[in-house]
């Protein structure tokens, strides 16, 4: 009916007229005959379309019904919260504080502190000798604060001396200290003071390559250790940030993160659990 309509209007317009002498042929213009097509392609549309309005009409308020009634293939408000309470108690059970401990996992502690933790962290002290905020010998059994773990396969064991944090895990990759936080990381939250940033790094690259071999083992190569003064970025003045191994724009990839404060202590530590490269390069 549309298209009859059309053409009927079309036939009208192009009906030709008694020609009279003198008079000047008829001719369209450019927006006659874009208004003609236009219509043309519109009414085919129309025809086109116009026998599935009601189907997709239909389906349209089936899908706007549906939505709201709540499925039964999704979790209910209720089994959510369940399953989020369930999610934050296996993570506190992961978390036993020192006076938690039991009898039994107290004098495992001990024995495993004297034979194993103990001997770890005073070589890794060695290997930071004189970048250290606290004494070696400070380090007690009476500073273990808490274990992260479920099971022997992974326990990371946190100390507290003078408000330095450390760990040392104990794991399958081995028995290693893999953090440390000293009270002084706070600057590096904090924006530069407005004094004149120094440029000067308060310890050489030289000396952080030989300070990670004597705690990994293993000499990384020069374009593996990246430096950074904290002046330009942080509240600590003269310090140095230092990126090592991994790629550069991933900092998950890194196989250490240390911080070094302007006196050259060490302030942050952080070594990634599979960073044990068994095999030395030099």
């Amino acid at each position: 009916m549309i298209i009859g309509a059309i053409l009927f209007w079309l036939g009208n317009r192009l009906k030709s007229k008694p020609v009279r002498v003198g008079d000047r042929p008829q001719k369209f213009s450019g927006k006659k005959v874009t208004g003609i097509i236009l219509l043309i392609f519109f009414g085919l549309l129309v025809l086109v379309v116009l026998p599935f309005a009601p189907a997709f009409f239909e389906r349209l308020h089936q899908s706007n019904h549906q939505t709201l009634i709540p499925s039964t293939n999704h979790f209910s408000a209720a089994a959510a919260r369940t399953n989020l309470q369930a999610t934050a108690t296996r993570i506190m059970n992961a978390r036993v504080r020192a006076p938690e401990f039991d009898e039994q996992q107290k004098a495992e502690f001990q024995a495993n502190f004297q034979s194993k933790y103990k001997p770890a962290i005073d070589k890794w002290c060695l290997a930071y000798h004189g970048h250290l905020s606290f004494a070696p010998e400070d380090l007690t059994a009476d500073k273990f604060v808490e274990r992260i773990g479920r099971s022997a396969s992974y326990f990371n064991y946190t100390f507290v001396v003078d408000g330095t944090t450390l760990c040392v895990e104990d794991s399958r990759n081995g028995i290693f200290v893999s953090y440390l936080n000293a009270p002084q990381t706070k600057q590096l939250m904090q924006l530069p003071s407005g004094q004149q940033p120094s440029s000067n790094t308060s310890v050489e690259k030289q000396e952080i390559t030989q300070m990670l071999a004597l705690d990994s083992g293993v000499r990384f190569k020069p374009d593996e250790i990246r430096i950074t003064p904290t002046a330009f970025s942080t509240g600590i003045n003269g310090g140095v940030y230092v990126e090592i191994g991994g790629d550069p724009n991933n900092a998950v990839t890194w196989k250490y993160t240390l911080v070094f404060g302007a006196d050259g202590k060490l302030a942050y530590y952080m070594r990634r659990h599979d960073s044990l490269i068994r095999q030395k390069t030099y």
